[in-house]
């Protein structure tokens, strides 16, 4: 079986009114663990204020004059449905904020290749300390954890920094959607 891992990077955190910026695609083979990337662009839109002033602008190598060259979405569109259907499945680390971005985009994953979203399947293995006081004092209720804390958990003997580029951090969703696979936390059933 194979699992299309989906990263993207956006302008914020709205569907409705942010950008894609980036699309990276990773497709794991579960039979064997391999990796590929399927699907790496930077996507480009016009010139608008908050743009200009997205996180990742700050946070990762993608530059806002990328952006502006890049080719544009509509352009772009057909390749990236076509790489997420190669696999069998299709998910991201925190499911719901991707594939709701992709589906307010123009891109919609139906849920029955949708495969488990593997940051909630990681939350109960971590078990890390939510940051308010309020969730903290909740039983059983843990914070999700980020890909770089989840795969520092899991490959202990690695010192791993979340790049925020989307091919760099579908490949390292991968490797933890594999792990949790082999670990029997990541079935095929979509439950979330």
């Amino acid at each position: 079986m194979k699992i299309s891992i989906v990263d993207i990077e956006t302008s914020g955190l709205e569907p409705s009114i942010h950008k894609i910026l980036e699309v990276g695609i990773a497709l794991l083979d579960l039979d064997n663990g391999s990796i590929k990337t399927t699907y790496d662009s930077v996507v480009g839109w016009p010139p608008c204020p908050y743009l200009a002033e997205a996180w990742v602008f700050k946070n990762s190598t993608i530059t806002y004059d990328e952006v502006l060259e890049a080719p544009k979405w509509e352009d772009q569109k057909d390749a990236i449905a076509k790489a997420l259907n190669l696999g069998d499945l299709v998910t991201a680390y925190n499911k719901k904020f991707d594939i709701t971005f992709l589906a307010a985009h123009g891109i919609s994953i139906p849920g029955t290749i949708q495969a488990p979203c593997p940051m909630l399947r990681a939350t109960p293995l971590l078990k890390l300390t939510p940051k308010s006081a309020y969730y903290a004092a909740q039983p059983n209720t843990w914070k999700w954890p980020s890909v770089t804390e989840c795969t520092n958990f899991l490959f202990p003997d690695e010192d791993f920094v979340e790049a925020h580029r989307g091919a760099d951090d579908a490949r390292a969703e991968a490797r933890i959607v594999n792990e949790l696979y082999n670990r029997k936390l990541m079935g095929n059933k979509n439950d979330e």
